[in-house]
């Protein structure tokens, strides 16, 4: 019993020792990378409230006002519009509309206001859209239109079965020049396929892109794949997954790299480190 004990407790001090000398993956890639910079265009988006920019974190639910449970948000240029509320009561919402500055990193309330029900939202060129019930026996709905530009708040129109389909087609959405997705491929390794849908060509990227990259020498101590690819108008992003070689175990979570590609190039450009608990629920936005 002596023995078994002593075996294990050897054990335990071997792990323990190799842990303590071995780097957490998250705290050596801020290391490895913080000599390059990059601008806070882009964030990786958690739980659809928490946004993971390079250098700074800003969530929805920590911003200014006294509303606190995040709802959504929307996105112009380098402005982030969130969407909070406080719930005092059954049919009593106060609802929070604020405008971060991704740039400035500062927050200005847009307006708040009180409603019998939550509002769904939509941004377009006009400003913010809300429809939502001001009567639930009868069904009765509203539209309000908030100008961005004026700061006027304005009553569209009220009835039954409202919708803001009609005005949906206000919302500026450019058509995207690029589709890509991740290539699974067991015997080569996965890959990233990007393709010019107006040019008709296409290309990949691979592990060893990053590894010819500027950033080769770095990504040599790291394991890393294909995870995800976002594209927003001419922009073209690339997520992989990403732990250290030398490290037995990583502290928390699951770290992902982002690399912005440039398909006339074909080079990337780092733009951001995240550790998450969910390797589901995230996605990527930018601001430009």
């Amino acid at each position: 019993m002596k023995k078994a004990f002593a075996a294990f407790m050897v054990i335990v001090m071997l792990i323990c020792v190799m842990t303590s000398c071995s780097a957490d993956t998250e705290e050596q890639l801020k290391k490895d990378f913080s000599s390059y910079n990059a601008e806070n265009d882009v964030a990786l988006v958690y739980m659809n409230f928490y946004f993971i920019f390079k250098d700074f974190y800003f969530s929805l639910d920590n911003g200014i006002g006294h509303a606190k449970r995040p709802h959504s948000y929307a996105t112009s240029g380098k402005i982030l519009y969130s969407y909070t509320y406080t719930e005092h009561g059954p049919n009593e919402y106060t609802v929070n509309v604020c405008a971060f500055d991704v740039s400035e990193k500062e927050e200005t309330v847009v307006f708040s206001k009180k409603y019998a029900s939550l509002p769904e939202m939509h941004l377009a060129d006009e400003g913010l859209y809300l429809l939502y019930a001001i009567d639930l026996e009868q069904q009765m709905e509203t539209i309000d239109l908030y100008s961005i530009d004026t700061g006027e708040y304005c009553q569209l129109e009220t009835g039954n079965n409202l919708s803001l389909d009609k005005y949906e087609n206000k919302i500026t959405e450019s058509e995207s020049r690029f589709v890509g997705r991740v290539v699974k491929d067991k015997r080569n390794g996965d890959y990233f396929e990007i393709e010019d849908v107006m040019g008709n060509t296409r290309k990949t990227v691979c592990n060893e892109t990053l590894l010819e990259s500027e950033y080769g020498e770095i990504l040599k101590e790291y394991n890393f794949t294909p995870k995800r690819v976002k594209v927003e108008g001419e922009r073209v992003f690339l997520v992989f997954s990403i732990s250290y070689s030398r490290s037995i175990i990583n502290k928390w979570g699951y770290n992902f790299i982002v690399f912005e590609y440039n398909y006339e190039t074909e080079t990337v450009q780092y733009k951001l480190i995240a550790n998450i608990s969910d390797v589901i629920n995230w996605d990527i936005v930018a601001f430009s």
